[in-house]
């Protein structure tokens, strides 16, 4: 008989520890959240693991991708600055195959302004435009 209540008292002092201690982790879990996330890399992943979205710094260069089910990049948005060359750009892309030859081909518009000395081969500003035949059309101003 004292042995089944001294078990009777053991469970109900356990089960009151157990409760105090719910509480005080609920109380604590609601109140810790962090002003700032700091990293070099956040990557977003589905539920394959697939990583569907990567803003990473390398360099000076940041960038942000966005990645269809596959894993393949199909929208970047970069910014980067290299002493006095500043420089900022977006490409969407789409990867496909061409029905006359059935290679791969990707479709992309680029867009890239740039700050700092222009020339022939790197035009400050320009859009750059790829079409599934292979035919690429440049625009500057």
């Amino acid at each position: 008989m004292k042995a089944q209540r001294l078990a009777v008292v053991l469970t109900v002092i356990n089960l009151v520890l157990l409760l105090v201690n719910l509480m005080q982790t609920r109380s604590t879990t609601a109140q810790t959240v962090a002003p700032i996330l700091r990293a070099r890399t956040l990557e977003v992943v589905d539920e394959r693991n697939v990583v569907r979205a990567r803003l990473g710094v390398k360099g000076s260069v940041v960038e942000l991708g966005l990645n269809d089910q596959n894993g393949i990049n199909h929208v970047k948005l970069g910014a980067a600055n290299a002493g006095t060359d500043l420089a900022s750009g977006l490409v969407v892309a789409d990867g496909g195959t061409n029905p006359a030859s059935g290679s791969h081909v990707q479709t992309y518009v680029q867009v890239i302004a740039r700050l700092g000395v222009a020339t022939a081969e790197r035009p400050t500003t320009r859009i750059k435009l790829s079409g599934a035949d292979g035919q690429e059309r440049v625009i500057t101003p």
